[in-house]
């Protein structure tokens, strides 16, 4: 089966294949790398890399719930390949932290619909670098002061499931 991005999947699933709660997860494929993000809560983000998504559909524990290559992940990836922002689901990469969080600064300021998106994934990218690099304390409030300034917040990120 060939995964295409925008294809949102359901199941009770985790991102390496064992029983989770039931989550939506979204495929993606920045830069034409395909793998699955998780889509239900922003500020909670995790991947699922293809050959686990493959078993689960195979196996009935995901299915298919809806196609949406508009969403604000899907526009987040684009956002991020005009920047050459790659790979931030391995961790902080170059100037991928100083790149994010500005991006995020627009995006806030211009009421964005990714925004949520984007503080999740650097928040993401802060919790692998803690304790690799320096103390991110300080970077971590700032992204979440930034993220609970977006007026749509997280409720309007939950309804972009649906819409």
């Amino acid at each position: 089966m060939h995964l295409v991005e925008g294809q949102i999947y359901a199941g009770e699933i985790g991102s390496f294949g064992g029983e989770d709660s039931y989550q939506h997860w979204i495929v993606i494929a920045p830069f034409g790398k395909t793998y699955l993000q998780t889509a239900d809560d922003p500020l909670s983000v995790h991947f699922m890399p293809i050959h686990i998504a493959h078993m689960a559909i195979d196996s009935g524990q995901f299915h298919l719930v809806e196609m949406n290559s508009l969403h604000p992940i899907v526009r987040l990836q684009r956002a991020k390949e005009a920047r050459t922002i790659r790979d931030t689901h391995m961790g902080c990469c170059g100037d991928n932290l100083n790149q994010m969080v500005s991006l995020l600064n627009r995006a806030v300021s211009d009421n964005i619909d990714f925004a949520p998106y984007l503080a999740g994934e650097i928040l993401a990218m802060l919790k692998s670098a803690r304790y690799r690099f320096r103390d991110t304390t300080t970077l971590e409030k700032q992204v979440q002061d930034m993220f609970s300034r977006v007026p749509s917040g997280f409720a309007n990120a939950q309804a972009s499931l649906s819409a």
